[in-house]
């Protein structure tokens, strides 16, 4: 008998009976004018609906099914070829041998055949469906989308407290939830406000209350994520497929909830799923966990989060050295502002000390006190403070483990992870950061926070350290949140070697490190990035294996595809900041580009490759810098670009010159300083752009039109080359 236990799904057949359902269940739901019982009544529509149109299975027992291009012809074969081994088996001479073989030789070639045949045909029915086409590519590639948990059947906590089966779920719940209440307790009170950091208001309070209108909500709804469902079992495809029939009754749930600023305790409840991270399987705190809310509470908060960001923005009350979570910001512009002032230092016989601060579980650690008071502080005043006060308190999680649920558990400390509000909450909360001291700038990118300070000696740069971590710590330890010293490094960066300094954190000694990983790059103290080319050719080199395998089943429109998904990614991440390099260096890059390349057309090593770039349309590594140098100025000219990146940059002002130059190159007189983005962008801009375009008035605006241009330049050079 199987030990598998029957699952219980909605049978999307039955979405037009829902809809008929969901439609009479909530013919009286606009009479309702309290929120929580309104929001009760939504969701218990639902609940019932899925219910009654839901279907049980059992999965069979069996592991593997037959591939689908296995016709019975073919196991028809596969017995003919396991008699045969048999005879040779039994007999074991040379004629049964020689007959073993050219049968299973035929054979393996018939299976191959019709591989290929099915995911052609496959592929060629689905090509307008990207779902579709992608979960055969990942057959393909033999990549599976989920990842199993196998968890064990007993579970230590940190105090070495074991939990049984039946416990671990509420044992797990009460570790996550406990994290942020463990933390504090570490952290030693001081008598300072936090208020103290942040600036005066110099603009009205907002006071109005939001709303939302039908096109809005429909919107958002079909902007949603594809999850599960959450505890109301809503997943994004059930919203999806019903949302039109019921779409004035959600506008109406909303902007009762905005009207009355209560977020409904229902839509508060987040269902916990454990990851395994790293180290023993049987430790609570070896796990992460991962947030799903309610699909309804998204809608509402990313209304809320419409409202917000808007006034954060147009205020400038967000810290212009906080790059995350933020639109038209990115990874790559605090590593290329970074990058660009160590440069600019080096360049000016100064030294620089860059420490990277790990904070310890920083959005489980916010205190929610503290963070409805800066709000407060800001301006965020009226219906919208009250409905994130509302949204912040008497928040509650379920853990699941398998099929079992544990106890709902209450959340008083931190913002809630997985949801569409809280990074934008996390960012206000530490926004006043960079504000503490100015012997040092603050880069941030959500909690990744990287302290630059310089120095004209090695002496000085120790003083102005030893003045920063008083400062550093005291800010931490007021908004309480807990910096972890044994995972924080320093890197130096010189024109001549230099001697460690002394840095400590909660008189743990910081350590120096030569090669830092920071917001997915490798920064080495050179500043050569051989540490991250070598880890973009470990990724690639793996993923040309992938390819190389598939290619004889997938046609170039399909090879292109997983080109796109395995290789461009890792080429194009923040490459304006180390594409810019010695041709030595990134020789190998291009090396393997070439090979990706030719894999798709299926053409043998060293075959030329110049004109195989033109025919599928693929930019060249440099030519992907280049592009994306250009991409970076346009923004500059149409004043979307960030400050802190924009003000790298200048137009040229003289005219008198017998190149074309739109923007002025800072003087540089090391190759590290020109391979900086405020030196690199401009020089690629006027030999690029000013060959194309004289006069810089005549440059497309447009995005999209001007990289249209910019790559048809770059395929006549190619077509050139040939």
């Amino acid at each position: 008998m199987s030990n598998r236990k029957s699952i219980t799904v909605f049978d999307t057949q039955k979405m037009p009976e829902l809809n008929d359902f969901l439609i009479s269940r909530l013919n009286n739901f606009q009479t309702n004018t309290n929120v929580n019982i309104a929001s009760e009544h939504l969701s218990k529509a639902y609940a019932d609906g899925i219910a009654s149109f839901s279907k049980t299975y059992k999965p069979s027992r069996r592991k593997s099914s037959i591939k689908p291009w296995i016709t019975p012809s073919i196991l028809c074969s596969i017995n003919k070829k396991t008699q045969l081994y048999n005879k040779f088996l039994r007999r074991g001479n040379r004629t049964n041998e020689n007959n073993y073989k050219r049968y299973r030789n035929v054979l393996v070639q018939t299976i191959r055949d019709a591989k290929k045949l099915y995911f052609k045909d496959a592929l060629k029915q689905n090509k307008n469906n990207g779902k579709v086409t992608w979960d055969l590519l990942n057959q393909v590639v033999n990549k599976s989308h989920k990842k199993q948990n196998n968890y064990p059947d007993t579970f230590y906590d940190s105090q070495g407290k074991a939990y049984n089966k039946p416990d671990v779920p509420n044992g797990f719940n009460v570790f996550f939830s406990s994290i942020g209440h463990m933390l504090d307790k570490e952290i030693p009170n001081i008598d300072n406000d936090p208020l103290n950091y942040l600036n005066e208001l110099d603009y009205e309070p907002y006071v109005s209350t939001p709303q939302a209108t039908a096109t809005e909500i429909e919107k958002i709804i079909k902007s949603l994520n594809s999850v599960g469902g959450g505890i109301d079992r809503i997943s994004t495809q059930i919203l999806l497929g019903t949302y039109r029939n019921i779409i004035h009754h959600l506008t109406f749930f909303i902007n009762l909830c905005l009207r009355k600023a209560v977020f409904p305790n229902n839509l508060k409840v987040a269902i916990i799923t454990p990851i395994h991270k790293a180290g023993s399987k049987d430790t609570f705190t070896n796990y992460r966990p991962i947030s799903l809310l309610p699909i309804i509470s998204k809608i509402l908060e990313k209304i809320i989060y419409l409202t917000l960001s808007p006034i954060l923005e147009t205020n400038d009350l967000l810290n212009p050295l906080q790059f995350g979570f933020r639109k038209q910001h990115s990874t790559y512009m605090p590593i290329a502002h970074m990058n660009d002032e160590i440069t600019k230092n080096l360049q000016e016989n100064e030294i620089t000390c860059i420490l990277y601060l790990d904070l310890k579980k920083a959005f489980d650690s916010v205190c929610i006190e503290i963070l409805l008071r800066k709000i407060h502080y800001i301006g965020i005043r009226g219906s919208l403070y009250d409905i994130i006060d509302s949204y912040l308190c008497n928040r509650q999680q379920i853990t699941k483990i398998n099929h079992t649920y544990s106890d709902k558990q209450a959340i008083t400390v931190g913002v809630p992870q997985g949801s569409i509000l809280g990074p934008l909450l996390f960012i206000m909360y530490i926004n006043d950061m960079p504000n503490i001291t100015d012997l040092a700038s603050f880069y941030v990118f959500a909690d990744d926070t990287a302290v630059m300070i310089k120095a004209k000696s090695i002496e000085q740069l120790q003083i102005k350290v030893n003045q920063l971590m008083p400062i550093v710590t005291k800010w931490f330890q007021t908004n309480r949140l807990s910096l972890n010293a044994s995972k924080s490094s320093y890197q130096i960066f010189s024109r001549y070697r230099s001697s460690d300094i002394n840095i400590s954190l909660e008189n743990t000694k910081i350590e120096r490190k030569a090669c830092v990983r920071y917001l997915g790059m490798y920064v080495d103290e050179n500043l050569k990035w051989h540490s991250h080319i070598a880890y973009v050719l470990s990724i690639i080199s793996r993923n040309l294996g992938i390819m190389g395998r598939a290619k004889h089943l997938l046609s170039a429109r399909e090879l292109i595809l997983l080109y796109n998904a395995l290789i461009l990614p890792h080429l194009s991440y923040c490459a304006i900041i180390w594409g810019i390099n010695y041709e030595s260096n990134i020789r190998r890059i291009k090396i393997f580009q070439k090979r990706a390349v030719r894999i798709i057309d299926k053409k043998p090593y060293l075959y030329p490759s110049n004109g195989l770039f033109i025919q599928h349309k693929i930019l060249k590594f440099t030519d992907i810098v280049k592009e994306q140098s250009i991409v970076i100025l346009l923004a500059h000219m149409n004043n979307t670009m960030p400050k802190p990146i924009s003000n790298l940059f200048k137009f040229e002002e003289s005219k008198n010159t017998r190149q074309t130059k739109h923007f002025f190159i800072p003087t540089a007189l090391r190759n590290y300083r020109a391979f900086a983005l405020s030196c690199s962008a401009p020089r690629i801009w006027n030999t690029v752009i000013g060959a194309m375009f004289k006069n810089i008035e005549d440059v497309p605006r447009n995005k999209l039109t001007l990289k249209k241009q910019v790559r048809k330049h770059f395929f006549e050079d190619y077509s050139k080359i040939s």
